[in-house]
């Protein structure tokens, strides 16, 4: 009975409490930040590129744990990394960098769509880096690392999440009104 008595005084001393940080009291702390190191315009472009950062480092680390512990062919290594770090770019993307409320179909529609076209680059850099010009794995996967966030940054802003409502939806840093369509 102590146990549940001292739990429960726990968990009613918790909500006297002030709430904790939140994520969104988090970005706003980095808004903050950015707004005294950016200009307005490039705040979504700098949450994309930290984004994009971490999922781009988690994508080769992924490909070289394959190849090298693993002994698993660059190619499937790399097409591999790609599907495993999807799960976490649109986690960071959605959320973080575009600041989608939610998850709709049509949203994760056209990520996914942008994905495979993403796969498509991936895979053909590594066979044309790896197989055809016989070149270390670690080239193509650099080139990976650098073609697919340029594209995705463009598709991303202009298909993909231009419909994704925010706390930011209108303000001058992300999405205003000429790019509702």
């Amino acid at each position: 009975m102590e146990l549940r008595e001292s739990t429960l005084e726990g968990l009613v001393g918790m909500t006297a409490q002030p709430p904790a940080r939140t994520g969104a009291s988090r970005q706003s702390s980095l808004d903050r930040v950015m707004s005294r190191l950016l200009p307005a315009g490039l705040h979504r472009l700098a949450r994309f590129g930290m984004a994009g950062i971490a999922a781009t480092l988690f994508y080769f680390a992924i490909v070289n744990a394959l190849v090298l512990a693993a002994g698993v062919e660059p190619v499937t290594a790399s097409v591999a990394g790609y599907f495993i770090s999807l799960v976490l770019s649109y986690s960071l993307q959605s959320r973080f960098a575009f600041r989608a409320s939610g998850d709709s179909f049509p949203q994760i529609a056209r990520y996914l769509l942008t994905a495979l076209a993403g796969l498509g680059i991936s895979w053909g850099v590594m066979v044309l880096v790896s197989s055809v010009l016989q070149w270390p794995y670690l080239v193509g996967a650099l080139a990976v690392c650098v073609l697919i966030p340029a594209a995705n940054y463009i598709v991303f802003s202009t298909w993909v999440f231009r419909h994704a409502p925010g706390p930011e939806a209108g303000s001058s840093t992300d999405r205003g009104p000429g790019h509702e369509r």
